[in-house]
């Protein structure tokens, strides 16, 4: 269940997912709800939605992360896009998990970095929006 607590747009709504994917809380996004696929018994993408004061361009952020305890860097957090209202950002989400999962069902992405792939996914989903950015790199797309 996703609730918006920022008292504007307020949503409480289950978030349709697709198999493989189970709620978190208190994950590398936000402390809000979270849905985490595992790709590999190392790593798992998270997803969720951060809501955002009100004063920030931009209301509410669509994120993923990139957990890998084998990799050199364990962690990539990417901001995927923002968005005004909270009906529009779980649709958004639902359709950016979806995509995760086919895309990680379909074996030609199994011997890539699951971070690249999921590089690939962003730009995939934001091809006919706005740019993606990681969270490293201090806004720069």
């Amino acid at each position: 269940m996703l609730e918006n607590h920022s008292g504007s747009d307020a949503v409480s709504r289950s978030v349709d997912l697709p198999d493989g994917w189970d709620e978190t809380t208190g994950s590398v996004t936000d402390p809000r709800a979270t849905y985490a696929y595992d790709v590999t018994d190392s790593a798992r993408v998270v997803v969720g939605l951060v809501f955002r004061s009100s004063d920030a361009s931009g209301d509410i952020q669509l994120r993923v992360s990139v957990v890998d305890s084998t990799a050199l860097i364990h962690r990539h957090d990417y901001v995927v896009a923002e968005y005004d209202d909270t009906t529009t950002a779980i649709e958004k989400m639902e359709t950016f998990v979806e995509l995760v999962s086919s895309t990680f069902r379909d074996e030609s992405h199994a011997n890539e970095r699951v971070f690249v792939t999921v590089e690939g996914i962003i730009s995939e989903f934001q091809s006919d929006t706005s740019l993606w950015h990681s969270l490293f790199s201090g806004g720069r797309k």
